[in-house]
């Protein structure tokens, strides 16, 4: 049942009485180990809670030994499969007893971290997220993290970091990568209505790309209407008219 049906609603409580049985069976430790699972596949739900407390009731019998605390790859693990389980509350609890301890190992911590960034995704916490995600983006700078940072500072409305964050990438590399990178600018100048920084990064675009014609056109108009600018927008439609564009 629980290998054939894993998203029923009842599959926890099926994994906490499969855990049962094979302590009743005789399996002691097998069921102590099946009970740990479930305590940490189904994190923030009830019968996590209680399959903590038969291994407590199990350790206080004699029957196995006091059961440790979970570990950080469990903890990971745990806030996973919570943040999974829509209980974003203990997916944070978990996620962030391992981000904030600097004395484990790096890998694991920035694991912890992104797999939180995307938690705090979840919660619509987005300032969190895009805090989080800037400072392991600043300790390695990778085309994921950078896209997911991104997405947090928009969501934030932290229009202006998002955009210089794409306009460092195109100083630092002017070819088609950098094309990308000035034209998400772009996007995101438009979309933070900073229409003055669109309208300059545009100038920039076209001193160095001839891609996105038709969208460049659009927004040699749009822009300058934005901006108030009623008689440029007029001349640029007009041209776009004229060129039955």
């Amino acid at each position: 049942m629980i290998a054939s049906y894993p998203h029923a609603p009842q599959v926890g409580e099926w994994m906490f009485e499969r855990a049962r049985a094979l302590v009743r069976a005789g399996r002691t430790r097998d069921g102590a180990a099946a009970l740990r699972r479930v305590h940490i596949d189904r994190a923030g739900e009830p019968e996590a809670v209680r399959a903590w407390s038969e291994l407590e009731s199990l350790a206080a019998a004699g029957t196995v030994a006091e059961p440790a605390p979970l570990s950080a790859r469990e903890r990971i693990d745990g806030g996973r499969a919570a943040r999974v389980l829509r209980r974003l509350a203990r997916s944070r609890e978990l996620l962030e007893s391992v981000w904030s301890n600097a004395e484990l190992p790096r890998h694991l911590r920035r694991e912890a971290g992104h797999s939180l960034a995307w938690t705090y995704y979840k919660s619509r916490d987005y300032g969190s997220c895009a805090d989080l995600l800037a400072e392991l983006y600043a300790s390695v700078p990778s085309v994921d993290t950078r896209r997911e940072l991104s997405r947090c500072l928009e969501r934030a409305g932290r229009y202006d970091e998002a955009i210089e964050l794409w306009v460092g990438i195109y100083s630092a590399n002017k070819g088609a990568y950098g094309a990308t990178a000035l034209w998400n600018a772009i996007d995101l100048a438009m979309l933070g209505g900073r229409y003055a920084r669109a309208d300059e990064l545009l100038e920039e675009f076209e001193g160095r790309y001839r891609s996105r014609g038709s969208e460049r056109r659009w927004l040699r108009a749009w822009i300058p209407l934005r901006l108030g600018e009623t008689e440029r927008a007029r001349a640029a439609l007009s041209e776009m008219v004229e060129l039955r564009r």
